[in-house]
């Protein structure tokens, strides 16, 4: 496994690609330790009696001394922490309202993420209100024609006149007052205190993560201190 040419390289990736990462993997219900993996992999090549056997013992006791050192030196192993994900607002700079779409830059404009119903225009008013009508003048089976609703509907907004599709317009505006001064800023609101709560937790799942790791890296050190003190002893014993 030693060298730095191509088939050097070649084996040392097959053997932590195909042998190493898959035991790690496998272990998962321990605690993912790499020792443990070393130990199985070793334990794997001889009762297989692999061809590359003395090749893989070597490299399986070569990785488990670099992890002994870097217990012994009381190296940090772990990766930094990650922001928070998420971490951006809704309403003001750098926010999620500052990258609306060219040309929506209008009261009504829905910031991504918030979920709301925009209000109805002076059709669809018009539709709600005849669509029971007409239902009630013709049979069941053509209230199953939506095509035939449709072309029905579209034609009696058609005859209406002026004044009356004014009554629409009225309705929808203040529809539209409605949304834009009461419903979505409530809704943007809403939005904001739940990605806020969303990053809190993701910040406290993080934390938690870290206090793991670092009582995982505390029990690693006693246990080297635990190791170095009864080599000493045992050292002793064999001196006196």
């Amino acid at each position: 496994f030693a060298g730095t040419d191509a088939a050097a390289v070649a084996r040392r990736e097959a053997f932590f690609a195909k042998r190493l990462m898959p035991a790690v993997h496998s272990l998962w219900k321990d605690g993912w330790d790499l020792k443990l993996a070393l130990r199985r992999v070793e334990e794997e090549a001889r009762v297989d009696d692999d061809d590359d056997l003395d090749a893989i013992v070597e490299a399986c006791r070569y990785v488990t001394r670099a992890i002994e050192e870097v217990d012994e030196a009381g190296l940090d192993t772990h990766p930094p922490p990650r922001p928070p994900k998420g971490q951006r607002a809704f309403a003001s700079g750098g926010s999620r309202a500052s990258k609306k779409k060219s040309g929506a830059t209008s009261a009504s404009y829905v910031p991504p993420g918030v979920q709301i119903k925009r209000p109805l225009g002076a059709y669809m008013i018009y539709a709600n209100e005849a669509r029971p009508v007409l239902l009630a003048q013709h049979p069941p089976e053509w209230a199953r024609n939506i095509s035939e609703i449709g072309k029905a509907l579209g034609a009696g907004w058609k005859s209406l006149s002026a004044e009356e599709k004014a009554k629409y317009s009225e309705k929808a505006a203040a529809l539209k007052k409605q949304f834009e001064e009461v419903d979505l800023p409530a809704a943007i609101k809403r939005a904001e205190e739940e990605e806020e709560a969303r990053v809190e937790a993701e910040a406290l799942k993080e934390k938690r993560a870290r206090e793991a790791a670092a009582a995982a890296a505390a029990a690693v050190v006693a246990a080297r201190e635990e190791r170095l003190k009864k080599r000493a002893d045992e050292a002793a014993a064999t001196a006196a």
